[in-house]
């Protein structure tokens, strides 16, 4: 059975009998208070025992120092009232006290209130200033969605996006209003002599930032069951453990720097080393777990498909999709001198490139967004024409088209919309192809 175990703090600054709470019950079963990390406290296998924890605020504490001097007396003074000093972090300072009726730690309510609310203030000026960047990705991501409406249908990345800066925006938000209630109701009790116990306040502040996870939980599902492809839905949880993985070495390089008594600057430039090193990381296996060579085999269409010969072509796959609708991307084309497609023979037409993009609606109401976003991409450079050869519903013809190909076609098909670029003229054989391809089915 293990010696020690760890327990999350997700308190507010302002909530000091919430964590003197905490180690008492801890005490209680068994469990005495060794260490603070960043997020959490250390705790240690000892006897039950009734203690009477309390916490106090040094200002000029700092995770990356070790204590000053002042910092020292000021342990020392508590130690005199019977206050033992048990550990730090940051500027949280914790006592415990085993006598069975101690003198209090804080004796006057205004200047408590007035210290714990100079920490406060600082996390609600973080919150706010999070906020505002929240507000304002927020912003630049719905202008993006509203700029081309077809991307953002078929895109997880944007609804991930949408969903995960709503909810910081939310978590922030909540923080500064319950910071603002505790605020004007302690000052309140503070001119009545009185210490204000914020314990409704501080469980509706620690309950807040659940809803990141929970959010991030959700579109990691989303991705597995409406992603387009495997590698999508892979970047998020690596990007995710990322942001954990980097945020926990950086928190153990700091703590354990301090405990050796390294200076400030060479704590913070290390700890940040960590981070970056954490990530880099990181970064490098979700390469290595996410890169994969793109396959033709399993393309509804090709270049040997429509009669353009079976040469070495490079082939360039990308999907997305999300709730609403699917993307497939397919790119063949021959790249003289590349790696995987060897210098043809004298004679060989290696000219054939074929280039389409496939939308499919997943829900009824989305193909009609789907139709009206790609005849608007190319507006003012169709024609109709005749449907039946590609056993669609509706056809429109697109000549020179913007990616270099000689004429292209936007085919309709019920549930998708489908733009095709190919370089050389359609057969009747083509046609058939391209409508078997797509579900259609060729007059």
């Amino acid at each position: 059975m293990s010696r020690y175990r760890r327990k999350f703090d997700l308190l507010p600054v302002y909530d000091k009998p919430g964590e003197a709470r905490l180690f008492e019950r801890m005490a209680a079963k068994g469990w005495e208070l060794c260490g603070g990390g960043r997020w959490s406290w250390k705790f240690r296998r000892a006897e039950p025992a009734e203690a009477r924890y309390a916490v106090a605020y040094y200002a000029r504490g700092s995770e990356y120092a070790p204590p000053d001097s002042d910092e020292l007396a000021f342990r020392e003074l508590c130690a005199r009232t019977g206050w033992e000093f048990v550990c730090s972090r940051g500027y949280m300072q914790v006592f415990v006290n085993r006598s069975a009726d101690p003198l209090p730690l804080d004796t006057d309510p205004e200047l408590e209130i007035e210290l714990t609310d100079r920490m406060a203030r600082k996390g609600a000026l973080f919150s706010a200033a999070a906020l505002a960047a929240a507000l304002a990705l927020l912003w630049l991501t719905l202008s993006r969605a509203l700029d081309d409406r077809l991307a953002a249908l078929v895109s997880m990345d944007a609804l991930i996006l949408l969903l995960l800066l709503s909810g910081a925006a939310l978590c922030c938000l909540g923080d500064i209003v319950c910071w603002a209630l505790w605020r004007r109701r302690a000052r309140a009790a503070a001119e009545r002599g009185e210490f204000y116990a914020s314990r409704r306040i501080a469980r509706v502040n620690a309950a807040i930032p659940l809803l990141l996870p929970v959010l991030l939980a959700l579109c990691v599902m989303a991705w597995f069951f409406y992603g387009g492809s495997g590698r999508e839905s892979m970047r998020v949880v690596i990007n995710a453990a990322a942001v954990l993985i980097a945020g926990a070495a950086g928190a153990a390089v700091s703590s354990r720097l301090r405990a050796a008594g390294a200076p400030r600057g060479r704590n913070i430039a290390l700890s940040a080393l960590a981070v970056l090193v954490s990530c880099a990381a990181v970064a490098v296996l979700g390469a290595l777990l996410t890169a994969r060579e793109a396959d033709s085999s399993d393309a509804p269409l090709t270049i040997s498909d429509l009669g353009g010969g079976d040469y070495a072509y490079a082939v360039y796959i990308e999907s997305d999709a999300s709730p609403f609708a699917e993307l497939y991307s397919y790119e063949e084309r021959y790249v003289p001198f590349g790696g995987a497609c060897p210098k043809p023979a004298p004679g060989e037409d290696v000219s054939a490139r074929l280039r389409y993009s496939v939308y499919r609606a997943r829900i009824p109401s989305a193909y009609p967004k789907l139709r009206e976003g790609v005849l608007w991409e190319h507006q003012g450079l169709t024609e109709p024409c005749e449907a039946a050869p590609f056993g669609a519903e509706e056809a429109w013809y697109i000549e020179e088209s913007f990616h270099g190909a000689e004429q292209a076609w936007i085919l309709c098909y019920g549930e998708s919309v489908v733009y095709l670029e190919y370089n050389r003229d359609l057969s009747a054989e083509n046609c058939a192809a391209i409508a078997a391809a797509f579900g259609g089915e060729s007059a």
